[in-house]
């Protein structure tokens, strides 16, 4: 199973910093988004502030414009006075969710970018699922809506767009498979991703 990622994470937070998940499961009709998800993270510099916000916004932007695809979603936040907790909690979360690759297919740290073929996988059988984790660290106290429908997958998305660029210490973006001819069956979307909810 191919997986890409791209992340970066920036140590001076101070105050209180949100770490923010949202995970979205798709039909594997929104094949153009793991296209356009490469794309957004071979081309852009993660090495700056700039570099960050651009990935999230055009992440965001990438998948509200699949909202006919959205099948199963999960959100999470959790508050930290410290850069320690948070720092800690955005890499927990990260580990957590790159041990459910078998190989990551490209990765984009601090715009050191490395590349692996995708292998592809012969048995497609019934495999027709997506699914993009987004990871974000901000100052502030924020929040995110518990997914239970489309619409609440929306207003997650658009709640991440409008958090301010300086507010933002950290961004993560997965998704899985890479390969935009590859998807994973129910199944094993199940399997990885037991919190997800079926909207």
């Amino acid at each position: 199973m191919g997986v890409a990622s791209v992340i970066v994470y920036s140590s001076t937070v101070q105050n209180r910093t949100s770490i923010l998940q949202l995970q979205v499961g798709l039909s594997a009709i929104a094949r153009s988004l793991q296209k356009e998800l490469t794309e957004i993270a071979s081309t852009t510099d993660t090495s700056t502030a700039k570099g960050w916000n651009i990935i999230l916004e055009e992440t965001v932007s990438s998948l509200l414009h699949h909202p006919h695809c959205y099948l199963h979603g999960y959100s999470s936040v959790t508050h930290h006075w410290t850069v320690g907790s948070a720092e800690q909690q955005f890499q927990r979360l990260s580990k957590e969710e790159r041990l459910k690759f078998d190989v990551e297919t490209l990765v984009n740290v601090n715009n050191i970018k490395r590349q692996r073929a995708v292998v592809p996988n012969g048995d497609k059988g019934d495999k027709d699922r997506i699914v993009v984790t987004v990871l974000v660290a901000a100052q502030g106290a924020h929040k995110l809506p518990t997914i239970n429908t489309t619409d609440n997958v929306k207003e997650a998305l658009q709640y991440l767009a409008d958090i301010s660029s300086s507010k933002i210490k950290g961004v993560e973006v997965l998704w899985s498979p890479q390969d935009e001819t590859d998807s994973l069956s129910v199944e094993e979307l199940l399997e990885n991703y037991p919190q997800m909810r079926r909207i």
